[in-house]
């Protein structure tokens, strides 16, 4: 059992309802951050606004009219934003998706305090893992900005507190039928959301099966694993055929293009190679980070806390998923990737944060000014990096991108006339655009195809890879692509020659490569003219 907070907990203070204010000032807080986000939508949802209109017409994983295209990673998000745009004019969707959003990133907060009040038994240390894990900026901004991954998060939470308050993981409970396939549903429809889910949740009841090895061969216990597994099985097998029979990949391409992207940034050991971003937010976090490896330690090597399997298995998924978005996940787009691992890294500090206040150092638990010196400083620093990674969030993109997400399907024709205008009007239809914001798609009319120079939505591109060197000039010839629209460099190498040097030509100007004629207009788009 835990030691109670020293101070905090004494008749008169309790007199004064602090627990009662401490709540209501974490709930007002939590509610009105992600507002600083309001406006902002990404680039990536309106990806999905594409690949989810085109599905309610019937045209499953279509980006470009008639193309099948291998560029979701979330079937289950497609699914959603198909039935909003069968429910809704197209104007509403993107914002019912914002609103799905915003109401998904308060279940996952609530969650964690629920989830927190049961694992650390104290009140205060739950509305600290809450107000840290609500007010973490990336993970706030990703969440709220229309993609699937918040939604992800919190599903995942959900899993995990129907798991500590039904006691799934404890070898003597007795779960029961009904309990086994709500978690297993739960955990299923993670997999539909996010291809993470696709291990986490072999992961979570492989872990089940370790604690439970002594009796595992039990009828009962057999018989719970199966009915937990079962909806996975089914719900995940059902999406990867479904994937597979559309467009003809196992993997998607959004997927092994982020992969690809991420080694231009690795630091390489003979054929491996480490990506240092995720290890890097951890250093950004110091004030959190410090404690996150003290309760680390303490969750391996000790059994001072209720429901000790849960705290090992979010220890587990946590180091699981930093090695592998370290490695072969990659870790472009990290933030959004990691919200579900987020509030697990800060539940582990908090349970270290606990155990250094109630069994640290003699010297500081018998000096409480000094706690609670330590307590203010802690909390100013992480406050100040908060408060810093907010404003650089903010700066990521235009605060008025939803209202024009809203406004895209009204404005295509127009949007698509002054394109025609700024390429000179040319004749042929379609015509091939290739971008890097291929969420442009949204905004352009049939008129148009846009190719993808990083494979987010176009595999082929992943075939002009190698060694970390993009071979543009490959992919236009074979997408036989008529303008260039934006000029970017993802070699690793950047003395390999790529179309960011074409950013030097002036309008008129051209340059001639590997029997290309690349000509800038006078809008800035490169006309790509393929020569006998």
């Amino acid at each position: 059992m835990s030691t109670p907070v020293p101070a905090l907990d004494n008749p008169l203070l309790q007199s004064l309802n602090l627990k009662v204010f401490a709540r209501i000032i974490t709930l007002i807080i939590i509610l009105v951050y992600p507002l600083v986000f309001a406006g902002m939508y990404a680039g990536d949802a309106e990806i999905h606004l594409v690949y989810g209109e085109s599905a309610s017409k019937g045209h499953f994983f279509e980006f470009n009219p008639g193309e099948k295209s291998s560029g979701v990673t979330s079937i289950g998000y497609m699914m959603v934003v198909s039935a909003l745009f069968k429910l809704f004019p197209s104007f509403y969707v993107p914002l019912v998706l914002k609103l799905i959003n915003v109401a998904a990133w308060y279940a996952l907060v609530g969650l964690v305090y629920l989830i927190a009040r049961r694992l650390l038994t104290s009140e205060w240390w739950a509305l600290a893992a809450t107000s840290v894990s609500g007010l973490l900026p990336g993970s706030a901004y990703n969440s709220t900005i229309g993609m699937e991954n918040g939604l992800f998060a919190a599903v995942i939470f959900g899993s995990i507190y129907l798991i500590i308050r039904w006691r799934w993981l404890d070898p003597d409970s007795q779960s029961g039928a009904g309990r086994d396939i709500v978690i297993g549903t739960c955990l299923a429809i993670s997999a539909s959301l996010r291809p993470e889910g696709l291990l986490l949740v072999p992961l979570i009841i492989g872990y089940r099966c370790w604690i439970m090895r002594g009796s595992i061969l039990r009828p009962l216990v057999i018989l719970s694993h199966g009915l937990t597994a079962t909806p996975f099985v089914l719900i995940a097998g059902a999406m990867v055929l479904f994937h597979i029979s559309q467009t003809g990949d196992v993997l998607p391409s959004s997927g092994l293009s982020r992969m690809v992207s991420s080694t231009r940034d690795a630091i390489y050991l003979g054929p491996f190679w480490f990506n240092p971003k995720f290890a890097e937010r951890l250093v950004y976090y110091l004030p959190v980070t410090v404690f996150w490896l003290v309760g680390n330690a303490v969750i391996l090597r000790t059994h001072m806390m209720q429901g000790i399997h849960t705290e090992r298995l979010l220890v587990i998924l946590f180091w699981t998923f930093f090695l592998l978005y370290s490695t072969v996940l990659g870790s472009a787009h990290l933030a959004r990737y990691v919200i579900f691992l987020m509030p697990m890294f800060v539940l582990i500090a908090t349970v270290g944060a606990r155990w250094f206040w109630e069994h640290g150092p003699e010297i500081i638990r018998q000096n409480n000014a000094l706690r609670w010196t330590g307590l203010a400083v802690g909390a100013i620093g992480i406050s100040l990096i908060f408060a810093i990674e907010t404003d650089i969030r903010r700066d990521l993109g235009a605060h008025d991108e939803l209202i024009r997400a809203m406004r895209a399907p009204e404005q295509r024709t127009e949007f698509s006339d002054a394109m025609m205008t700024n390429l000179g009007n040319p004749t042929e239809r379609p015509i091939s655009l290739a971008y890097q914001e291929v969420q442009l798609r949204y905004w352009l009319d049939q008129r148009f195809v846009v190719r993808s120079l990083d494979g987010r939505v176009d595999k082929v591109m992943m075939d002009f890879v190698q060694d970390g060197t993009f071979d543009h000039i490959g992919y236009l010839k074979q997408r036989d692509v008529d303008f260039v629209v934006d000029l970017v460099n993802y070699n690793r190498d950047d003395t390999q020659w790529s179309l960011a040097r074409l950013n030097s030509l002036d309008p008129g100007d051209v340059e001639t490569r590997n029997g290309i004629t690349f000509r800038k207009l006078d809008s800035g788009v490169i006309e790509v003219v393929y020569n006998p």
